[in-house]
């Protein structure tokens, strides 16, 4: 299983569960996955292709500010080196 994959099972149990991204840039996104864009898995791509990462406090609007602006951070998984959910539960990127 992909880890895209296993990051997707861990959090659709809970719909605002916090999780820290480290990514491969050095850059550290802490937040809630509000959204996500699935993959061409049989073209070869990972089950989640993009993440939408928002903070904690504005997960509840869906991401979105009142006049219909994306909020937070949209990152493609091949970005992500690891996850890190607020259980300590740790999904590296292979």
């Amino acid at each position: 299983m992909d880890s895209s994959r296993q990051i997707y099972e861990l959090q659709k149990g809970n719909r605002f569960r916090s999780a820290t991204f480290y990514l491969t840039d050095g850059r550290i996104v802490e937040g809630v996955i509000v959204a996500y864009c699935l993959g061409e898995v049989d073209a070869g791509e990972t089950y989640i292709v993009m993440w939408h990462i928002v903070p904690e406090e504005i997960a509840q609007n869906g991401g979105w500010d009142f006049l219909g602006f994306m909020e937070g951070d949209m990152i493609y998984h091949y970005h992500v080196d690891k996850v890190v959910f607020e259980d300590g539960t740790t999904i590296y990127n292979q």
